[in-house]
């Protein structure tokens, strides 16, 4: 694995640990998941995050896509609340940069719409299922 795959695979690792850390005021945490569709087929790999949309409180959360599926548990779950999704994976084109020892760090795949200035939005409920399909062009 190269230091891009290490450093991206941590990622959503880092977010779950902040995001528990975090005061939820009472409110249960949820189970999450779903797939990511990207040009019609399942996003091999990559990492989907989920910001609070309305800053009110809610933590936020992430988890690895493999295979198109991305699953986030409820000990690790979201609160209740409306969220933006990022979604990103890493292109296998050229290479962007080259870190000491051979690590390379390659192009973004999704758009910027789907990631930096994500337009995706999730309503997570008390009540779930909270599953959720993302369909990328």
């Amino acid at each position: 694995m190269n230091l891009f795959r290490a450093i991206f695979a941590l990622v959503p690792a880092l977010l779950i640990v902040l995001a528990a850390g975090c005061g939820n005021g009472g409110e249960r945490r949820v189970a999450v998941s779903g797939k990511v569709i990207f040009k019609g087929q399942e996003l091999n790999e990559g990492s989907i995050r989920f910001v609070p949309a309305d800053q009110g409180g809610k933590s936020m959360g992430g988890a690895s896509i493999s295979s198109g599926a991305f699953a986030i548990s409820a000990d690790l779950g979201l609160l209740p609340g409306k969220y933006r999704v990022e979604i990103s994976a890493a292109g296998s084109g050229a290479k962007v940069d080259e870190f000491p020892g051979g690590g390379k760090v390659y192009p973004e795949l999704i758009p910027k719409k789907y990631n930096a200035n994500s337009v995706l939005i999730a309503d997570v409920t008390a009540d779930g299922p909270n599953v959720f399909e993302f369909k990328l062009d």
